[in-house]
């Protein structure tokens, strides 16, 4: 009965030292980082920053799309360069994503197959990222299925 005792007295114990653990750390603040969209190397009047827009649609594309849609829409090299990664993952996750500085610069938007882009300069334009061609329309549709989902019934 001794023994029995004294193992039970060391279980409590435990067990009261597991919960005073439990009940300090659960009480700490952990502080996760912010996720920010900007590139700390952009400084200064010429920054941009990349906005996601939370949209139905989303897109995978890959580098060549990124520099061929952003070119398009008037974004130098450099800003391509600084760019091109925040703009990917933002049309991969969210599927939309604006281009601002003090303005809006560009809205990109997936809907479709089609990538639907608005520039402040240099205007509207639709890039298809199986063709890698640039339209002002998308394609006709070729079945009912592709007609019922271009108009958002699919």
């Amino acid at each position: 009965m001794c023994c029995k005792a004294g193992y039970f007295r060391k279980v409590i114990l435990v067990l009261f030292l597991v919960f005073l653990v439990v009940s300090v750390v659960g009480c700490a603040y952990i502080g996760w980082p912010k996720v920010s969209w900007r590139r700390p190397e952009q400084t200064g009047l010429n920054r941009f920053e990349v906005v996601p827009i939370s949209n139905r649609d989303v897109a995978d594309l890959d580098s060549d799309d990124i520099v061929q849609i952003m070119r398009r829409a008037g974004f130098s090299d450099e800003q391509v360069l600084a760019l091109g990664t925040d703009l990917r993952n933002a049309i991969l996750l969210m599927g939309a994503a604006q281009i601002r500085k003090e303005k809006i610069e560009a809205i990109f938007a997936v809907r479709g197959d089609y990538i639907f882009i608005t520039t402040r300069l240099r205007g509207n334009f639709i890039y298809n990222p199986k063709s890698n061609e640039f339209g002002m329309t998308p394609a006709a549709p070729t079945s009912t299925a592709d007609s019922q989902r271009l108009n958002g019934l699919y």
